[in-house]
């Protein structure tokens, strides 16, 4: 019986150190919860209409330790959790999910973690990097960001104007 108890305890806990999350992932919306796979892409995009609510998808893959860092200090935290609760949440791993290919194509997916944040009113996602310089943002940096998020800031005159803006300020410290 003790080494039953001990091999279900050492499992809890291999689980936890690679990142898996603390909670289930379901297949309907909740405020906490999260859709899994690319097969429930249609559903998550219905489910942001009907919520009038900013859609994120979340590709990550169990091997990638910036995806366990980002999950574990800042998405699944407890701490930022609230931020996310209006948000309608799909996350995909695409080793585990076989029919997701169309959606990486799609959407130009090269990397892991890749945040993917869409709102209602918007016909194509944008993608928010939770690292700068391999660094972790700030939850506080990353969610100012992820509310920020509207279409004047996407623009082509508005990106080319914070590029210009961010080289400007490269030239004057050096």
């Amino acid at each position: 019986m003790k080494k039953l108890l001990f091999l279900i305890l050492l499992i809890a806990g291999a689980k936890y150190a690679w990142g898996y999350p603390l909670e289930k992932p379901t297949s309907s919306y909740s405020e906490r919860g999260w859709l899994e796979g690319s097969g429930n892409y249609e559903k998550a995009k219905q489910l942001a209409a009907e919520h009038n609510a900013p859609l994120m998808v979340y590709v990550y893959t169990d091997w990638c330790g910036y995806c366990r860092k980002f999950q574990n200090e800042l998405l699944y935290s407890p701490q930022y959790r609230d931020n996310l609760k209006p948000v309608v949440k799909l996350r995909i791993n695409p080793e585990r999910d076989a029919g997701s290919d169309w959606f990486m194509q799609q959407y130009r997916v090269g990397g892991y973690p890749t945040v993917l944040v869409k709102h209602i009113d918007e016909a194509d996602f944008t993608s928010l990097p939770p690292f700068t310089n391999r660094s972790l943002k700030t939850g506080e940096a990353f969610f100012q960001e992820f509310e920020a998020l509207d279409a004047s800031e996407r623009t082509v005159g508005a990106l080319v104007q914070g590029w210009w803006k961010e080289l400007s300020v490269f030239k004057e410290i050096y």
